[in-house]
């Protein structure tokens, strides 16, 4: 029960209703009676404890506990100093509020109420959405402390919210940072909203979007590469992707990105192109596509080719063939002078596919110069030109001075080089003869180069024999040239056999050389110019001749007449 300070009747209240003083009017649990001024009321016995609730500004007023007390509190429990009743909707101050209600300490935005502010509405710092919202409730829409606490503003949302943000509510809450966020959970001080779709710099993207924080190259976009995308070196292609979607791929060399088919870092199906965005100091595909190459044309070359460039296009095949159609894998370069083999020749050069015989070249013979049969001239004067000619049975190639299948012009030397078998010239120089017989150069004065008869067919050929003292071989087939030894050695001193040689020089069987005897058959064997013996048979006579003494004996029988 709350004690007056007063004793007896109390103050004059102005309560009275239809010309009464009642509780109805003027306030339960204590006893009204008229006042002392006209149409006033008040309490009959102030010494009367006054009810514990239910308390109103006539009670406390007319019955003040303490001096000042005249106001009942917003419970209607206790009677309060304040400056003004605590009903008033004006002019409310902080310290009447704080007395009135303990739970609604402050005065409102526009003084017309108490509220539950947890400072004063009038602060000017430190404001927190616990101020602004009881502060202006009802009054208007600035609920909200901006987010420095300076005022209050009119957001959507509460500026200490760490989700759902959008421009707008940046903007009132922190103009410093105008933009909400890309996640929506903070706002940042970018230089354009965070929902752009162009002009994105890596500075605007870092606030934007921290996972994302470089600016794509086109600046359509904010990316979360590894580093900015105008850098100038250190390309991924997982940052390619990302900063040129169009350009995906990083060169060789990390400098830049490119808009290559595949990736830089692959190993197959390499072609020129990609090598000139890859790799522009290796501008080429190999020829196996398996990497890029520094060769001065494309690897798809069909002319043109040398070994550095081979080397690097196909190390596989690493030299250019002979006429730079294209790589082969010789065991040396093609244009090579010495150590050739017909492997590397046919390589190198398949029109010459044999190695000369002092593997000093390639040459078009028909046949390998390591060949040991089937040589013929032309690959000899092809593989070897120093034995520039084919043995006759061609196992091999010889240095003589015409060829093994010549008809004439034999010598020993060749003989021995071209048919090792019969190593000797036969006389005539028209072959070879047996190796144990020398035809050519035979020194009868030696007994042991004496002709026998063998050694005359060997060294010429049938029909001829050794003269009997050895000194030379006669050929019993001459028809010319031959003598009386001649004849009878080759047809015997039989009677009829053709011993004697007659003018020309044929083998008769009339001797040419006698004084008588003569017939006319005999002459002409003998000598087919005096075809006619003479009358007494000591001499064979010409035809003129015998007319001439025919006509001289009929001049003398004319004489005689």
């Amino acid at each position: 029960m709350l004690q007056f300070v007063s004793a007896g009747q109390g103050n004059d209240v102005q309560c009275k209703s239809q010309n009464q003083c009642s509780t109805t009017g003027c306030g339960a649990g204590v006893s009204w009676i008229n006042g002392v001024g006209a149409n006033a009321c008040a309490i009959a016995d102030c010494t009367v404890a006054l009810p514990s609730s239910g308390l109103n500004d006539y009670i406390c007023s007319s019955c003040p506990p303490q001096p000042g007390q005249v106001y009942a509190n917003s419970s209607g429990t206790a009677c309060v100093s304040t400056s003004q009743s605590c009903s008033a909707v004006q002019n409310v101050i902080d310290s009447d509020c704080s007395l009135c209600n303990s739970k609604t300490p402050f005065a409102n935005s526009n003084k017309t109420a108490c509220c539950n502010s947890t400072a004063s509405c009038s602060t000017a710092t430190g404001l927190t959405d616990s101020i602004c919202g009881p502060c202006n409730q009802g009054i208007n829409q600035n609920i909200f402390a901006s987010s420095d606490g300076s005022k209050c503003v009119n957001p959507s949302q509460s500026c200490s919210s760490t989700s759902q943000w959008k421009d707008s509510d940046c903007l009132i809450c922190n103009p410093q940072k105008p933009y909400a966020s890309a996640d929506k959970s903070i706002c940042v001080a970018s230089s354009q909203s965070c929902s752009s779709s162009s002009g994105w710099k890596d500075s605007d993207c870092i606030l934007c979007s921290p996972t994302a924080p470089f600016a794509a190259k086109d600046g359509m976009s904010c990316v979360n590469s590894s580093q900015s995308c105008s850098s100038t070196s250190n390309w991924t292609d997982s940052d390619c992707i990302l900063c040129t979607p169009k350009s995906p791929y990083a060169r060789l060399d990390g400098l830049q990105c490119v808009a290559s088919s595949q990736s830089c870092s692959q190993s197959t199906n390499w072609q020129d192109a990609d090598c000139k965005l890859c790799s522009p100091q290796s501008p080429y595909a190999s020829s196996d596509k398996t990497t890029c190459v520094n060769s001065t044309q494309t690897c798809n070359s069909s002319s043109g080719w040398i070994d550095n460039n081979c080397n690097l296009c196909s190390p596989s095949k690493p030299f250019a063939s002979a006429d730079g159609k294209s790589c082969v894998a010789s065991s040396q370069s093609c244009s090579s002078t010495t150590n050739w083999s017909d492997n590397d020749c046919i390589l190198c050069t398949p029109s010459k596919p044999y190695a000369s015989g002092d593997s000093n070249s390639c040459v078009a013979s028909t046949q390998s110069c390591n060949s040991t049969s089937g040589w013929t001239d032309q690959n000899c004067f092809l593989c070897t030109p120093t034995k520039m000619y084919a043995t006759v049975d061609g196992t091999s190639c010889v240095s003589s001075t015409q060829s093994c299948s010549s008809k004439s012009n034999w010598t020993d030397n060749d003989c021995a080089l071209c048919t090792p078998s019969t190593p000797f010239a036969n006389s005539k120089k028209t072959g070879c003869a047996d190796p144990s017989v020398q035809c050519v150069g035979r020194d009868p004065t030696q007994a042991s180069q004496l002709w026998t008869d063998s050694d005359c067919s060997a060294c010429y050929q049938n029909g001829y024999r050794s003269q009997t003292d050895g000194s030379s071989c006669v050929n019993c087939l001459a028809t010319s040239g031959m003598t009386n030894s001649s004849c009878a050695l080759c047809n015997g001193t039989d009677d009829g056999d053709n011993q004697y040689a007659n003018s020309l020089g044929a083998c008769v069987s009339v001797d040419c050389s006698q004084t008588s005897g003569w017939v006319d058959a005999d002459c002409q064997l003998c000598n087919p110019q005096t075809p006619s013996a003479s009358s007494d048979g000591t001499a064979c006579l010409s035809t003129t001749h015998q007319f001439i003494l025919i006509a001289s004996y009929l001049y003398i029988l004319q004489l005689l007449l």
